[in-house]
């Protein structure tokens, strides 16, 4: 069963959807989709629920969708279509 709350990790993408975040986590972003296979391996060591969020947002099919249903559900002030 699929939690309906948003991870942290899930929450940092739809924030940088919104453009709400700060230059950390926009420039971490950034490193992590721009990394090669080695070097996303490195910054997994370190954050590794957002370096599988990243991932799954680019290869699993249906979860962005997701974590956006759940964002709009928990944030309906700053909807992401």
């Amino acid at each position: 069963m699929e939690t309906t709350l948003l991870t942290p990790a899930e929450t940092i993408l739809c924030k940088d959807e919104r453009g709400m975040l700060g230059s950390f986590y926009t420039s971490l972003l950034r490193t992590i989709r721009i990394a090669d296979d080695e070097n996303r391996h490195r910054l997994s060591l370190g954050f590794s629920e957002l370096v599988e969020a990243v991932q799954r947002y680019r290869n699993e099919d249906g979860y962005s969708q997701t974590i956006f249903d759940k964002w709009n559900k928990e944030n309906p002030n700053h909807i992401i279509r």
